[in-house]
């Protein structure tokens, strides 16, 4: 893994959440129904707001501006760190979301 992210002297990058702290995360976000898995958030259950920045979230790094209504744990780890406003690598998580994508078309391309 290459390591480049900016940093800040004396500033090093805080933990990334786990995925049961996402999970309550976006339960306090105001997430409308029950959430055991992350496969179980839907963005549109979100209230508002955190919607409108899961939107732009899932816009910049899938392109689309429609049918993108889920969220994977790097989005929503993105989404608490702008929350929180903490210091969290946020090069790496565009990463591991575009690894996700690449790997994810393969798969795709394999069952057709």
């Amino acid at each position: 893994m290459l390591h480049v992210s900016p940093r800040i002297p004396n500033q090093p990058f805080a933990d990334l959440p786990t995925k049961e702290e996402v999970l309550d995360f976006l339960w306090f976000l105001g997430h409308s129904q029950d959430i055991r898995y992350l496969t179980d958030v839907n963005v549109n259950k979100l209230y508002h707001p955190w919607r409108s920045f899961a939107s732009v979230i899932n816009k910049c790094l899938t392109r689309k501006s429609f049918g993108v209504d889920s969220f994977r744990l790097s989005q929503a780890q993105m989404l608490w760190g702008l929350y929180h406003r903490i210091n969290i690598d946020f090069a790496y998580l565009i990463w591991e979301d575009f690894v996700y994508q690449v790997e994810h078309k393969r798969q795709s391309e394999a069952m057709r």
